[in-house]
């Protein structure tokens, strides 16, 4: 098991890859090495090696995720091994063609006019957000089935199959006009200039196969791993630098609306003094355990005219009893595919793969937590309170907990391959729940057992050794005070 001070040897080590050529990521990789070997131990030496092959990448977090994620799932990274032999999406029907959209649909109207539909697919975080075929069939699967909005980023590495998705399902019958793309700008080119970033957008653009995108976002307003080096010494003076340069994209036409993700209030009102554009969205994780402090972050937007609690999606997967950093909780979706594929092109094996699909409404865990995502998300749906209201309505907890969010006036955005699970996250607006069913989840956030933390206070910058460690293996972490 690695210890404190295998976590200091590899920050420092990842920081002088970060800047290094390829070549002395692998020479300072196999000094690790070494130096693991004195330790008896190959954690080191193997993450060394990894994270000094992502930092020679042009956008190592993306590369990082894209790869980590199947693999705690045990699935093949894309980045490292290709595309998948067996998509877990399965094949679009060539007959199939646009169904309506949902009955009752709700849209959140934003400053400059944009009416963004409520309820959107989340692109990220889920091994089958990382492989091209599987992307495509679900954004296929979902526009139509009478979806219409899809988010993504920079960070998640997939616009391409993305793009190839919105532009099939054109050209089968959905309207481009009424198909809502959001994607983010990643925070490492937050100081690359406004010539770089308006180029960035312009690419974007032609890799999701669209004349302008509905909504874009800065996705962070501090770096999220601090294992990769940034360039950037000042991120407010950043963060301004690329809000001005995304207001210039606006004016261009290549942006209908643009906004930020996972800032809190002291740094909205930072943005809000550059006088650019109007932030249009906060996209960020909120959840019904969430702590006042968080909500207090919705009523700010909600009194600035921002689309606030813009909520966030993560899709996890629980095969396994692994523990997983991110925030929690909302919807809960089972895809179980048998799944016959070759690893490392020696030998096939047969797995069920299981996805718990949860959305979530609000930003990056930024201290530690002693509940895991499949705990507290468990916890969630097996609620008395969260089980009684879906009876009463027949419906399921995951759709009691979505409607509750769309009631909240918030946005959900779950991930989903799975075409059946899209269709019941789209039936979510049959129903209505009651002003004291509303009352009930909202007293939910009074359990203790909840409160966990999701955004960090304007004032962090890149966290400390022990915070990443305490992250890494949040079971040796304490519990996150309010």
């Amino acid at each position: 098991m690695p210890n404190e001070g295998h976590v200091g040897v590899l920050l420092a080590m990842s920081m002088a890859m970060s800047a290094c050529s390829w070549l002395m990521a692998v020479v300072v990789a196999v000094v690790v090495a070494l130096v693991a070997a004195t330790t008896t131990s190959a954690f080191v030496a193997v993450v060394g090696a990894f994270v000094g092959w992502v930092s020679t990448t042009w956008l190592p977090e993306g590369f990082f995720f894209a790869s980590i994620i199947p693999l705690t799932d045990g699935m093949p990274p894309p980045p490292l091994w290709g595309p998948w032999e067996t998509p877990l999406t399965p094949a679009v029907p060539d007959w199939l063609k646009p169904q309506p959209r949902p009955s009752g649909e709700m849209f959140l109207t934003l400053p400059g006019g944009g009416q963004m539909p409520a309820n959107g697919l989340g692109m990220c975080c889920r091994p089958s957000a990382y492989d091209e075929e599987t992307v495509r069939r679900s954004v296929l699967w979902y526009l139509l089935q009478g979806g219409r909005h899809i988010d993504t980023a920079q960070l998640n590495l997939n616009h391409k199959p993305i793009g190839a998705a919105i532009a099939q399902a054109i050209e089968r019958g959905v309207p481009r006009a009424e198909i809502w793309v959001t994607t983010k700008l990643h925070e490492r080119f937050y100081d690359r200039g406004e010539e770089t970033i308006l180029g960035m957008v312009q690419e974007w653009l032609k890799e999701l196969q669209v004349e302008y995108l509905d909504l874009a976002l800065l996705h962070r307003p501090r770096p999220m791993i601090p294992l990769f080096v940034h360039k950037c010494t000042n991120w407010t003076q950043c963060t301004a630098s690329a809000w001005r340069a995304m207001a210039k994209a606006k004016t261009k036409g290549y942006v209908r609306n643009i906004g930020v993700s996972n800032f809190d209030i002291d740094q909205l009102k930072e943005v809000q003094t550059l006088g650019a554009a109007p932030i249009a969205v906060n996209q960020f994780m909120l959840n019904p355990f969430s702590p006042a402090w968080v909500f207090d972050i919705a009523s700010f937007c909600k009194e600035n005219g921002i689309a606030g609690a813009h909520t966030h999606t993560h899709t996890h997967r629980n095969t396994h009893t692994h523990k997983h950093t991110h925030s929690l909780t909302h919807k809960h979706a089972h895809l179980q595919l048998r799944l016959r594929r070759r690893w490392r092109g020696r030998c096939k094996r047969r797995r069920c793969h299981s996805q718990k699909v949860f959305s979530t409404v609000i930003s990056h865990r930024k201290c530690t937590r002693s509940l895991t995502v499949a705990n507290v998300e468990q916890k969630a749906v097996s609620e008395e309170v969260v089980q009684g209201i879906a009876v009463n309505h027949s419906i399921s907890p995951a759709q009691v907990l979505l409607r509750w969010a769309l009631q909240k006036g918030y946005n959900v955005i779950p991930g989903s391959g799975n075409p059946e699970h899209q269709k019941e996250n789209l039936a979510i607006y049959s129903v209505t729940l009651t002003e004291e069913e509303m009352t009930k989840i909202d007293m939910l956030r009074d359990n203790p057992g909840y409160m966990i933390h999701d955004m960090s206070p304007a004032s962090w910058a890149i966290p400390s050794g022990k915070i990443v460690w305490e992250r890494m293996f949040p079971s040796k972490s304490p519990t996150c005070a309010e």
